[in-house]
Order: structure tokens, then C-alpha cells, then sequence
């Protein structure tokens, strides 16, 4: 697994550059940074950042996005995949966009229900056809 935690602003600007292209900007207050960027078939380019910032504020950024949010989501069995077994607390919100049939990425958020908590974001590209 290629797991990048080093220091706190190296795994922040990796974030930064996986999460920019797709729209999604990070709070101010984002911190505790780590990326997981091991295969995972079906998907090509698939990532999973996990960071700490406040939920409405992770909110916001999905929206301007353009993100559907869905608050007290429940988890579909592709979410859980490119998710990789996150446990993804009960009252969570899942901010989802895909991309046109493998042509961009798509990506998952799951913001937790505290005011502040852990943010999983699932970066990957769809398999051509999908």
C-alpha cells in the first residue's frame, strides 16, 4: 500500500494536488493529512485522502464543487470499494460526483456528523463503458 504521511505540509500539498483538478478546495482548517494512493481495480487513478476539518466548512466545498450532498447517506457497495473499508459513522454526509463514462474522475466524500471529525475523500476514474 503507498501510503504518503510524512511531514504535515508534504501530505497537505499532495492533497492539494489530487483534490484541485476535481473542484474540491480544502477548509482552512483542514489538518492530520494522509494519502492512500494504491491500486485498486476496477478503477484507474484511484486515491483516498483522510484529513481532519469541520464539517460544514467540508460541506460548503462540496457544493461549490457541484456535488451532491446527501446527508444521513448510506453506503453502496462501489462507495464502500473505492472508499476502502473506511467505517463510515451513522449520520454521516456523502458528497458524490462522477464523471461521464471513464472519461474524468469522480469522487466520494464522507463528512462526518460532529462539528469537527475525520473527512474521507475517494478519488478514481470509472472503467471506460461504465
Amino acid at each position: 500500500m503507498e501510503t504518503e504521511s510524512t511531514a504535515p505540509g508534504d501530505a497537505r500539498a499532495v492533497a492539494v494536488s489530487l483534490l484541485e483538478p476535481v473542484g474540491i478546495a480544502l477548509p482552512g482548517d483542514a489538518r492530520d493529512f494522509t494519502v492512500d494512493r494504491s491500486p485498486l481495480e476496477p478503477f484507474r487513478n484511484a486515491s483516498l485522502t483522510t484529513f481532519t476539518a469541520g464539517s460544514a466548512e467540508m460541506t460548503a466545498a462540496c457544493e461549490a464543487a457541484g456535488a451532491v450532498v446527501a446527508p444521513d447517506a448510506r453506503i453502496g457497495a462501489q462507495d464502500a470499494k473505492v472508499l476502502r473499508g473506511v467505517q463510515v459513522e451513522e449520520g454521516s454526509t456523502l458528497c458524490s460526483k462522477d464523471s461521464d463514462y471513464g472519461r474524468g474522475p469522480a469522487f466520494r466524500v464522507v463528512i462526518p456528523p460532529a462539528e469537527t471529525g475525520t473527512v474521507h475523500v475517494a478519488l478514481y476514474q470509472l472503467p471506460a463503458g461504465r
